[in-house]
């Protein structure tokens, strides 16, 4: 009897907590993008004339190591979600 509690509970608790797992990533790959963006935009505010990001051409290590360089980013933003660009609600 006990086993089979603890069996019914695992089937509904571990999914459970992946999904809580899943969407906090999604939050932090969410909060990545939004500084990713926002020190895009000041890069690309102080010198509006044709810069790297317009050009084309470079890598988008060099690009976020530009942000690096300038000060807009600490270090390289990894993403946490793995399986593609779905983020849950």
């Amino acid at each position: 009897m006990v086993i089979a509690v603890l069996s019914i509970l695992t089937v509904v608790a571990v999914p459970a907590y992946i999904g809580y797992i899943e969407k906090g990533k999604a939050a932090a790959d969410k909060y990545s993008l939004g500084e990713l963006n926002e020190a895009t935009r000041v890069y690309y505010a102080g010198d509006p004339s044709p810069n790297s990001f317009e050009t084309g051409g470079l890598t988008d290590d060099i690009l976020l190591q530009l942000l690096i360089d300038a000060k807009l980013l600490t270090e390289k933003p990894e993403p946490q979600l793995r399986r593609g660009l779905e983020i849950p609600d």
